[in-house]
């Protein structure tokens, strides 16, 4: 999230993200290897997005993805780290809302 934003949260969602750093550490390596080759077939209209203020990392997964991935948008959400849904929600509602309308995706009419 980087510091600013981790020092916003609620001590709830500080606990939530410090689980979530103690799994990924468990994890370690487990994670299998990602193959571009992989991934360049998928063709399927992909969002990605990042929050302005995220940390670096995640800048850097986004502009390797953006090359590999052929039908991929990118967005960045301003005045949003990580969390860019929490912390800019109307400019992240409106960038998901512009992307499902280009991509000609309709929602579900079942509740």
């Amino acid at each position: 999230l980087g510091i600013s934003a981790f020092d916003k949260l609620s001590a709830e969602r500080r606990t939530q993200v410090r689980a979530n750093s103690i799994l990924a550490e468990f994890l370690g390596s487990g994670f299998p290897t990602l193959d571009p080759d992989d991934v360049r077939h998928v063709t399927t209209p992909t969002l990605l997005i990042e929050g302005e203020e995220s940390p670096a990392l995640f800048h850097r997964i986004l502009d390797r993805l953006e090359t590999l991935l052929p039908n991929a948008q990118r967005v960045t959400i301003p005045e949003a780290s990580h969390i860019s849904h929490e912390d800019n929600t109307a400019a992240y509602n409106n960038a998901l809302r512009r992307f499902v309308h280009a991509a000609g995706i309709t929602e579900d009419p079942t509740p």
